[in-house]
């Protein structure tokens, strides 16, 4: 598994909770591994307007459409055979969503069954 980060120069610090922040990526990070056995998983950060964006994407087993919208939400879990192994609580997402959203920030999710996730978060620049 390849792990790559990337960080426009011109990312700004912002004034933002960090161990909140800590806690989204990491959950954000933790399930790209999770689901994705092998590839790539890209990390990178830049600013979009008034917004932060940070973009977790990787290669792994991708979302069935039909289930992307209820990702966020509370014990909602994947129903697939590829994931059927893994274990978890169907919190992360909804908690990460809350966190941001408490933030001041958006969530959002691209995904190609079988290709692979991006989650990509906001945040903004000034409070």
């Amino acid at each position: 598994m390849e792990l790559a980060f990337s960080k426009n120069e011109s990312v700004p610090l912002i004034k933002s909770d960090p161990d909140r922040i800590r806690q989204v990526i990491t959950n954000l990070l933790s399930n790209a591994i999770k689901y994705s056995l092998q590839g790539k998983i890209e990390i990178k950060s830049e600013v979009k307007g008034k917004v932060i964006s940070v973009e977790v994407k990787d290669s792994g087993i991708g979302i069935p459409p039909s289930q992307i919208s209820s990702l966020f939400t509370k014990f909602f879990r994947v129903k697939d055979l590829k994931t059927n192994k893994e274990s978890g609580t169907g919190l992360g997402l909804w908690i990460t969503k809350r966190i941001v959203n408490l933030l001041g920030g958006e969530i959002y999710v691209e995904s190609i069954y079988g290709t692979g996730s991006k989650f990509s978060f906001t945040l903004p620049l000034s409070i």
